[in-house]
């Protein structure tokens, strides 16, 4: 059975300060993992205070009964929904995953058993996948150094990929933002003084610089996101009507797409939404991704992107 580290370490817990014995071999055995694996767990525990003694006659670690840190007050619907976050967490890009975990084992050492018992079944019948691989080996080291310089206005030099090339810029970083499962820092450009935003899939490396800023008193981040589709802006507002099919109808309306959104059913199922924004570069990939059920009714200039877009396709 293949479990999820957050199970596995759970359990393992559990094993370890059970009063039974456990050795590598067979706890290798109990969670179907290598050798190596369980070490690398055992060196987890410890580092987030959990300290296992290794019983040398019955060669098998073990964690001592007395070792209590004050127990948590939490209900049993309250710690399963920690942890099924927890979970949740290795599927998403989030940062610091790994000290998610160790805060998470470190709360499940002092609940009470049945609640122990209850989270460790009850997860192990969830599984969550999602649909793409996910690539975050730095995101760590970039949340840190963003963060540092936006709590110490510092200016930050950012490497980063787009067309086709190595760009560079100084930053005054403002904000971070989740959107979509993906991270973007916005800031001010000191090449031109315009507010932009950057995806992390495209920085490649981020400094920290030894200058200082003053941040815009007039930037307010809700104004600047207001009428965006996603993240990036383009000055002008665009009034756009889309018309989606019958089969398509139900999966469109149950979301709210845009504040802007609003909906109109038409007598043969179909339905048209109406959003103003301020981009039409991201809007027009979500409304390919919905292929021949969606008609783009206004404005011109979006037809016009979409119908240059698939014969590109085309003559490919």
């Amino acid at each position: 059975m293949d479990h999820s580290k957050i199970t596995r370490l759970l359990k393992l817990l559990t094993a370890l300060s059970s009063g039974q014995f456990y050795t590598i071999d067979k706890l290798s055995k109990l969670f179907c993992v290598a050798k190596r694996t369980i070490f690398r767990d055992l060196k987890l525990l410890r580092e987030i205070g959990i300290p296992y003694l290794y019983d040398r006659k019955k060669q098998c670690p073990k964690i001592e009964p007395n070792f209590f840190l004050s127990p948590p007050n939490l209900t049993k619907d309250e710690a399963f929904a920690l942890f099924l976050l927890v979970k949740m967490s290795k599927n998403t890009v989030s940062p610091f995953n790994d000290v998610l975990t160790k805060a998470a084992v470190k709360i499940y050492n002092n609940l009470s058993e049945d609640i122990k018992q209850y989270c460790r079944q009850t997860l192990e019948d969830i599984t969550i996948s999602s649909d793409y691989q996910i690539i975050k080996d730095r995101h760590d080291e970039w949340f840190m150094k963003l963060i540092d310089a936006i709590t110490n206005k510092r200016i930050i030099h950012i490497q980063y990929y787009m067309s086709n090339s190595m760009k560079a810029v100084e930053l005054e970083p403002y904000h971070i933002r989740c959107y979509n499962n993906q991270w973007f820092v916005i800031g001010k450009s000191r090449h031109n003084n315009s507010l932009v935003s950057f995806d992390f899939r495209q920085i490649r490396e981020i400094k920290l610089q030894n200058k200082c800023f003053f941040i815009d008193e007039e930037f307010d981040i809700d104004e600047y996101l207001d009428n965006k589709w996603a993240m990036q802006p383009q000055a002008r507002l665009y009034d756009v009507k889309l018309k989606f099919a019958p089969e398509l109808a139900q999966e469109i309306t149950a979301k709210q797409w845009h504040h802007t959104q609003a909906i109109s059913y038409q007598p043969d199922g179909s339905v048209i939404i109406k959003f103003q924004i301020d981009s039409l570069n991201e809007i027009k990939w979500w409304i390919l991704s919905y292929a021949d059920k969606v008609q783009v009714l206004e404005p011109p200039i979006l037809r016009e992107k979409i119908v240059a877009i698939v014969n590109n396709v085309i003559k490919q």
